[in-house]
């Protein structure tokens, strides 16, 4: 269920409530205990605690009313996509609401408080239309009906419209015949000082801590950013540094080649064979070079191919004892059409990364194994580690690199029309799924061909 939704059945149910506080008598009965005590007693005491619980009863209601038509109005908002609808609408229904309430004997009156506390909340709705969390704005809108309520209660307001209600009527006379007026007017109006400018200041700690919390978001999404193009700046300016160091590889290979065909036209059989040797290896070695300056440029290779001349670049290393190799000799027979060299880079890549997860345990797993289905190759590279790690903030690798092997690996399986899928499994590790399709036939490498 979504938020606007949420907010329209909040907002009924505070409605709903708000209609039958409406119709509680037993809401009142602190009101005219401690009314009648102040009648009785010539203590102030009971006057003060009865124009308490007046005050805190009328501000509970409409805190209430307010919360609901807010609610209900923002929910409307949201499904209809038209936010003016939050701030107008309840402009229109809360008076409705205090004129509708005239089936009930004790019908609240909307007289200049309640005008002047519509104003106000609708003012602060509106400055506080940046506070995210609704139990921010409800708390200001609290305090700032409780004070504008303690005006109904000041008897030298009343020819101006102020507390024409009949039990804030009752209250204000009272005060007036046990000459106790002043003391009132002096009361209500120092708690209405003091709660209206708690809301005001609450308002304005709410509207700078959001302002705050978003100045934060800021600069945290533009050192995100700053790092992604860090990042890129640096993997292009490697890939051109690579294009260069190879090109350069280009011009003796070139000498190379020609003085190995020139060896191969010697009379001598002997001599002719070591030249054809010899252009040979310098054919695989222009196929490499021309893999790793273009990603687009691929060969027929088998499944086998693969893992060979994976393993090849991992057997030396330190680790490379802990690589475990599955495929059995059919899977190994599958043709695949990709780039060598570089998808042989990705997979070493991944090894690297399988290995330093499973170094956090005590007997330490790395399997690379191959399968097919459906038409195509899939690479399955396991360890047996603690799962995907949370990188520290700034840095996008769990293992505090720089994050650039595992977007080569995605380059590498976008340029080969292959898929990448990386499975967390909890306390068992983590299994990446390397998928390529299936060529129908193996054929014998071309150079070049792409």
């Amino acid at each position: 269920m979504d938020s606007g939704v949420n907010k329209c059945g909040a907002g009924l149910i505070n409605l709903m409530i708000w209609q039958l506080s409406q119709s509680t008598y037993a809401l009142s009965v602190p009101v005219f205990r401690y009314f009648y005590q102040a009648a009785a007693l010539p203590e102030s005491g009971y006057l003060i605690l009865a124009a308490f619980s007046l005050v805190l009863l009328n501000a509970l209601r409409a805190v209430i009313l307010y919360n609901g038509w807010f609610l209900l109005c923002e929910g409307i908002a949201e499904k209809t996509k038209r936010q003016r609808v939050a701030l107008l609408l309840p402009v229109i229904m809360i008076p409705l609401s205090y004129w509708g309430a005239n089936y009930f004997s004790n019908r609240p009156h909307f007289g200049v408080p309640a005008f002047f506390t519509l104003i106000s909340v609708v003012i602060l709705q509106f400055l506080c239309r940046d506070v995210t969390r609704h139990w921010y704005k409800l708390l200001i809108w609290s305090f700032l009906i409780f004070s504008i309520q303690w005006l109904d209660l000041i008897p030298f307001l009343t020819p101006y419209g102020f507390g024409w209600g009949e039990l804030s009527s009752a209250i204000k006379e009272l005060s007036l015949i046990s000459h106790r007026g002043d003391m009132l007017n002096a009361f209500s109006g120092l708690c209405f000082v003091c709660f209206f400018g708690t809301a005001i200041l609450l308002a304005a700690l709410f509207i700078s801590y959001e302002k705050r919390i978003r100045e934060i978001k800021l600069i945290q999404e533009k050192r995100a950013e700053l790092a992604r193009l860090r990042r890129e700046q640096l993997e292009a300016r490697l890939y051109q540094e690579m294009q260069y160091l190879v090109h350069d590889l280009k011009r003796p290979l070139t000498a190379v080649m020609g003085l190995a065909d020139l060896i191969s036209l010697n009379p001598s059989a002997t001599v002719a064979g070591y030249g054809k040797n010899i252009a040979r290896a310098a054919e695989k070695m222009d196929q490499m070079i021309s893999e790793i300056r273009n990603p687009d440029v691929v060969r027929n290779v088998t499944v086998k191919d693969l893992l060979d001349y994976t393993l090849a670049q991992v057997r030396p290393l330190s680790w490379g004892s802990l690589v475990q190799l599955q495929c059995d000799d059919k899977v190994g027979r599958r043709p695949m059409m990709i780039n060598l060299i570089r998808v042989s880079r990705a997979l070493v890549n991944l090894l690297d990364n399988a290995r330093r997860a499973a170094s956090f345990r005590m007997k330490p797993e790395v399997v690379l194994r191959a399968g097919s289905f459906g038409g195509r190759i899939s690479i399955f590279i396991e360890d047996n580690g603690p799962g995907f790690l949370q990188p520290k903030e700034g840095n996008p690798s769990g293992w505090g690199a720089s994050g650039l092997g595992l977007r080569f690996v995605r380059n590498v399986m976008l340029a080969n029309k292959g898929e990448l899928k990386i499975e967390n499994r909890g306390n068992n590790g983590v299994r990446c799924i390397l998928s390529f399709p299936e060529e129908k036939k193996y054929e014998k490498p071309c150079v070049g061909n792409s």
